[in-house]
């Protein structure tokens, strides 16, 4: 496409994905300003026009055409960081000799913080920042059992999307071949990871051998991650909503992460229905 000094943020909406559009998206929500806005949507428009990609097509070798081409931009060098942070990226390879990715997302959690002038509402889902925090905690080789707790309660209200009773009436003694089954009947496979907690909780009498105390857990969990309001059960259950999409070809619902979603035709699909269509 031909350079251009202004190009109008619809023509670039119309030239790429819903999903791309929502990338650029949370990205610009990170900055208060509007006029910081502004100035971060025009250079971003200004590299998709000229990239010609969908945002998670990107490599390390557009960086450096992009550096080699216009020089250092810290605007776009913002945006390239970002995508590297959160693992928008299909092909992340290179970028992790220019930067740690732990480092900046406590980057971007800073700025967040420091741009933000109006609290969030209780209740709202966490933002990508938030989340990215939480599950990096997560990541960590925990020892004390209540981290692990904390952690496992977070994979039942998250990933496994159960309601705080499933969790709250769950016992250790439940666990049978690496399923358990809750009080409202949903049988579901637990990871390998919690063994190891499960075999410490069957030490204990059956009047502390569960979760009864999820809330507390999962309020813990937030202050790990700085969280400025108390996590609780249904934040978490709104942020899975919020972090679920529904493909408009089967209606299944799928997390929103590159490796889940491709684009047909300018329509984003899961990846099932694509690879079915290809095989067409």
């Amino acid at each position: 496409m031909a350079s251009r000094e202004v190009i109008k943020s619809e023509e670039v909406r119309e030239l790429f994905s819903d999903k791309t559009n929502d990338i650029v998206e949370n990205f610009l929500k990170l900055y208060e300003s509007k006029s910081s806005r502004r100035t971060y949507k025009s250079k971003i428009n200004k590299l998709l026009f000229s990239l010609e990609k969908e945002v998670t097509e990107i490599t390390i070798d557009d960086y450096y055409a992009e550096i080699n081409k216009n020089g250092q931009n810290s605007h776009k060098e913002s945006f390239f960081k970002f995508l590297y942070a959160f693992e928008y990226l299909r092909n992340p390879d290179g970028f992790n000799s220019l930067w740690i990715k732990e480092n900046l997302i406590e980057e971007f959690s800073k700025e967040n913080r420091k741009k933000q002038t109006k609290k969030k509402k209780t209740n709202e889902p966490l933002s990508v920042l938030e989340l990215t925090t939480i599950q990096q905690i997560l990541k960590k080789d925990f020892t004390r059992l209540e981290l692990h707790k904390m952690d496992f309660c977070w994979y039942m209200l998250f990933e496994l999307g159960c309601s705080v009773e499933e969790v709250k009436e769950l016992k250790s003694n439940q666990l049978a071949n690496g399923f358990i089954t809750t009080h409202l009947g949903n049988n579901l496979k637990i990871p390998e990871r919690f063994n190891r907690m499960f075999d410490e909780l069957n030490k204990r009498d059956n009047n502390y051998n569960g979760f009864y105390t999820v809330h507390v857990l999962i309020a813990e969990l937030g202050e790990m991650a700085g969280l400025e309001r108390k996590l609780t059960p249904i934040i978490i259950k709104k942020t899975r909503n919020a972090n679920m999409l529904t493909c408009s070809n089967c209606i299944e619902s799928y997390w929103n992460t590159t490796d889940n979603w491709f684009s047909i035709n300018n329509r984003v699909i899961c990846k099932k229905c694509s690879d079915e269509l290809k095989k067409n």
